[in-house]
């Protein structure tokens, strides 16, 4: 999927990862995976990107319980990728453990509130979704409030948003109960500011691609587990592990769904030529 920017000469990529489900105990298994055993294979296959991604972006849900031990082994894995990491956190994350236990991952700074950065001219914003007591997402009025003005400073960059939690329904009740709360006012925002490029979330364990005035939003599939697309309850699928890759040249930006040990797994490649296609 491409959407343009124009003037830009940016060329670098992104890898968005998410809910790789990490319990806190050796050979345990999360719904009948082994999901430490396919985030090791998930940080593999990104360390053979080449060229290699500018960051790897994670939205949340590192661990599978919230517990110290979970956090430990989630960190122990990511430990391994050889590119910058930025994350904001999922439901599942406790967030006083995950500061105590993953600082060593990198730049985990601002872990409560909005992160904004700046690649080649373009707003790299993460969103922290997660709220104390709700398994739902939210973000709330002072985040948002420093979303509407980093996304409003003057030049006004083509923006990407990341967060752990799917703003707009997938058409699957057991998951949309618990999308973005306070979905109104954050699409309010997105209408009055105008340059968001894209919207990358987690949480549902499988990929998605839907519209909203334009803007592209993608749903990437889980470092762990898939779901089944079964409105009436959450089945494990046997669907392998996955990522996203996102290209960005000048203006425009293409991204793709990567399984991991799969037959679908592609050989390494330099990113997709941005050349417009159907995101993943």
């Amino acid at each position: 999927m491409v959407r343009l920017a124009q003037g830009l000469r940016a060329r670098f990529s992104l890898v968005h990862l998410t809910d790789p489900h990490i319990p806190g105990e050796d050979q345990a298994r999360v719904r009948g995976v082994d999901t430490a055993a396919r985030l090791a294979g998930v940080v593999e296959s990104i360390n053979r990107l080449w060229p290699a991604p500018a960051f790897v972006i994670i939205t949340g849900d590192f661990s599978a319980d919230g517990s110290p031990a979970a956090h430990r082994r989630a960190a122990a894995l990511l430990r391994a990728l050889r590119v910058p990491v930025r994350v904001t956190l999922g439901n599942h994350d406790d967030p006083e453990t995950f500061r105590q236990v993953m600082g060593e991952l990198g730049d985990l700074l601002g872990t409560e509130t909005c992160q904004a950065f700046d690649v080649q001219g373009w707003r790299i914003l993460l969103l922290n979704s997660k709220c104390p007591g709700l398994k739902e997402g939210f973000l709330g009025p002072v985040q948002r409030q420093q979303m509407r003005e980093e996304l409003a400073k003057n030049p006004r960059p083509p923006a990407l948003l990341f967060m752990h939690h799917h703003v707009l329904p997938l058409g699957l009740p057991w998951v949309d109960r618990d999308n973005l709360r306070d979905w109104y006012e954050f699409l309010e925002i997105l209408r009055d500011v105008g340059n968001v490029r894209g919207l990358f979330s987690g949480h549902a364990h499988q990929a998605s691609r839907h519209e909203w005035s334009g803007i592209p939003f993608f749903v990437t599939p889980s470092a762990g587990y898939q779901f089944f697309k079964d409105p009436t309850q959450a089945r494990v699928s046997p669907e392998p592990p996955a990522y996203r890759l996102i290209a960005i040249q000048g203006g425009m930006f293409v991204t793709e769904v990567r399984p991991v040990g799969s037959p679908e797994e592609e050989p390494t490649t330099d990113p997709p030529s941005p050349s417009p296609r159907p995101g993943g």
